[in-house]
């Protein structure tokens, strides 16, 4: 038995057959290129090869598996050391906007009441329930998971992080953890001005290193959401999120190396 990282699923003499052909298939993504170069090979082909050869020696399968977590191991150091001033600027708890008076920061419980009024509309707009809003801000604040963005002080919107959530995705047999982006809010007289972008820009710079996936879920009449995912790359999987109502599912590929979408902020280390 061999697990295959690059689709996410286990390999038996049984089942090699029909893996091989799902693997010859699949188009790969930036990750799962990087996962070939992890092995210390360059193609599909070799790849196949490899395992193939090997599928009846399990002690072979321990070491080349060995060797893909020792390269993912210097590979993530690699790029902890190249990354970790740059990310420690935009991570802070409180980022501002280059030359104004907008800035992005966790929410404490000052701002309880103003992101219960906002979670209240959003809801009330999309016609969820409204039970327990007040407790639900109270848990997202408890947990650090909630992010307002804020024009001269008023609190103009709201993003809400979930840092684990498994989704099923196109071409992976098992469910992937992703960070999930649970809602964005905009209060409707500050539309327009481009702060669900900013949020949602925020959402990708916050995504842990060890991270491979982002992950949202939209309706299908929510043009907004559908524009900022391609906007921003996430890629609108075949598969269906698996909730009833938003069963659009979009996922980006978490680049930890170039992260060059940090060069087209405006952002700089705010108090």
């Amino acid at each position: 038995m061999f697990k295959c990282n690059i689709l996410q699923e286990n390999v038996s003499i049984d089942k090699i057959e029909k893996w091989e052909k799902r693997l010859r298939t699949t188009i790969l993504n930036g990750l799962q290129k990087k996962m070939l170069k992890r092995y210390e090979i360059e193609t599909i082909e070799e790849y196949i090869k490899l395992i193939k050869d090997n599928i009846n020696n399990e002690d072979i399968l321990d070491d080349i598996n060995r060797r893909y977590l020792i390269n993912k191991s210097k590979e993530i150091e690699e790029e902890n050391r190249i990354e970790d001033e740059r990310i420690k600027r935009v991570m802070s708890e409180s980022i501002r906007r280059s030359n104004s008076d907008v800035k992005i920061r966790m929410l404490g419980d000052k701002d309880e009441k103003r992101a219960v009024e906002l979670y209240l509309e959003y809801k009330k707009y999309m016609g969820e329930e409204t039970d327990n809003i007040i407790l639900f801000v109270q848990d997202f604040i408890i947990k650090n998971i909630i992010f307002g963005i804020f024009e001269n002080k008023t609190m103009a919107g709201i993003i809400i992080l979930q840092y684990s959530r498994q989704f099923n995705i196109d071409n992976y047999e098992e469910k992937v953890n992703t960070f999930y982006i649970q809602e964005l809010v905009i209060d409707e007289q500050f539309k327009g001005k481009g702060y669900g972008n900013l949020l949602i820009n925020y959402a990708i710079l916050r995504c842990p290193k060890d991270m491979d996936y982002i992950a949202y879920m939209t309706e299908p009449t929510n043009q907004q959401m559908r524009k900022i995912g391609e906007k921003y790359k996430f890629i609108l999987q075949k598969t269906s999120s698996g909730d009833k109502k938003h069963t659009l599912l979009y996922i980006r590929v978490n680049d930890r190396i170039e992260r060059s979408l940090y060069t087209n902020l405006s952002y700089k280390s705010g108090s």
